[in-house]
């Protein structure tokens, strides 16, 4: 979980697959839209009838919506619905260069996100005085450990959380945040489990 999460929360999975993640969220926490953005439409298809199947009993997944987009054509910082993010999750070690550079910009851009849990490091020069605009912006809070897939090793996962600064930042990044949240787990959400009752 991520602290106190409200209704005025809005959570986007980078890369969403399936939507596993993005259900397991708004099953789970009290987030007002929880997003997904996946270039592979087979899968998002699929992902989209588990959920549908499931939402006349679990009514949260109402609030899930995974849309077909390739990040490198979809500017998530200045595109509705994406925009809105107060929280982003990456699980971007399977992505390109390009696509990584791509939501390295947006994640700065983006005027509502306080919040981001990515596989990827952003900065992999970082010092105390780095002057890196993802950096100015984006705090790094804690390292976790934890399983992407049931089969799978640990994966890393970085939290950051918006700086201290309040404001419009020199490199054109929207400073500043409320208190922030502390992410103490990363789940996969299995959409096998919640057809089965969850």
């Amino acid at each position: 979980m991520i602290g106190d999460i409200s209704e005025d929360d809005v959570f986007l999975d980078v890369g969403a697959g399936l939507g596993n993640i993005v259900a397991q969220f708004a099953l789970q926490t009290n987030a007002g839209q929880c997003l997904g953005i996946e270039k592979r439409a087979e899968v998002v298809y699929a992902g989209l009838q588990c959920v549908r199947s499931s939402a006349a009993r679990l009514l949260n997944l109402r609030k899930v919506r995974v849309l077909i987009g390739d990040i490198l054509d979809t500017p998530l910082s200045c595109c509705p619905p994406f925009q809105a993010a107060s929280i982003v999750y990456l699980n971007d070690f399977l992505f390109e260069e390009p696509a990584k550079l791509a939501v390295r910009e947006d994640l700065c851009e983006m005027p509502k996100a306080r919040v981001i849990i990515s596989t990827s490091l952003y900065c992999s020069r970082h010092r105390d005085k780095c002057q890196d605009p993802f950096c100015a912006r984006w705090q790094l809070e804690e390292t976790m450990y934890g399983r992407a897939n049931v089969d799978k090793a640990l994966v890393r996962a970085k939290v950051r959380h918006d700086g201290p600064g309040v404001g419009m930042l020199g490199n054109g990044c929207v400073g500043g945040s409320a208190d922030p949240k502390f992410v103490q787990s990363v789940v996969a959400w299995d959409c096998r489990a919640a057809v089965q009752g969850l």
